[in-house]
């Protein structure tokens, strides 16, 4: 079993999953027809030694700004194509830099994306200058335009530990309870807001909103 971005594949290459398979013994069953197939599945997951894949507040972290940027730029997108027109214009600015400087073009390339040097506070900037973009989406959560930029703030806040591993160490620091909370529920929300744009930041867009 494997897990990206919220979504779970189950796979098992041979067994009851497989094709139906001749051997000398006899016959092995397999997938012959749907109904079969779900009572193979069924049959073979309720067998099978439950594991559990435990995600971590560093991995939602992560997760929670990818989300943000493929969010951010297919809802700027359905604006305008250029979205980086709607970002503020010192924040495009020093992405754009970032983008086009030499260290960067000789790594990545020529046409690696403003966005992908966008600090997660960035998120919470941009959302708030398009604010008439964005709040449609944000009203289900009942969260007004300064809780978004709040939160995201804090989640900033959150965010620099795993990018700073020595810091962690040396402050020996430990996130609360109510920081665990707070990034279970905004990894929960992003992934939701996020599903119909996942793709939009590398500019390979999985489906259409």
């Amino acid at each position: 079993m494997g897990s990206s971005r919220g979504a779970v594949i189950v796979d098992q290459s041979a067994g009851t999953l497989a094709d139906p398979v001749d051997v000398p013994a006899g016959r092995i069953p397999g997938i012959e027809a749907n109904r079969t197939f779900a009572k193979n599945l069924v049959e073979f997951l309720i067998a099978a030694p439950a594991t559990q894949v435990r995600t971590t507040i560093r991995d939602r972290l992560a997760r929670i700004e990818c989300n943000l940027c493929d969010f951010v730029v297919g809802v700027l997108s359905l604006k305008d194509p250029n979205w980086l027109d709607l970002v503020p214009p010192k924040i495009a600015t020093k992405l754009t830099e970032k983008a086009e400087d030499g260290r960067t073009v000789r790594r990545f390339g020529e046409k690696t994306s403003a966005i992908a040097f966008s600090e997660m506070w960035n998120f919470g900037e941009i959302i708030r200058a398009n604010w008439l973009l964005f709040q449609g989406y944000f009203k289900e959560f009942q969260m007004s335009r300064n809780d978004v930029q709040k939160t995201i703030e804090a989640l900033n806040e959150l965010r620099r530990l795993p990018g700073h591993p020595a810091l962690e160490y040396v402050t020996n620091y430990k996130f609360s309870a109510d920081e665990v909370r707070l990034v279970e529920e905004m990894d929960s929300m992003l992934l939701e807001l996020a599903r119909p744009f996942l793709g939009s930041a590398t500019g390979t867009p999985s489906s259409s909103p």
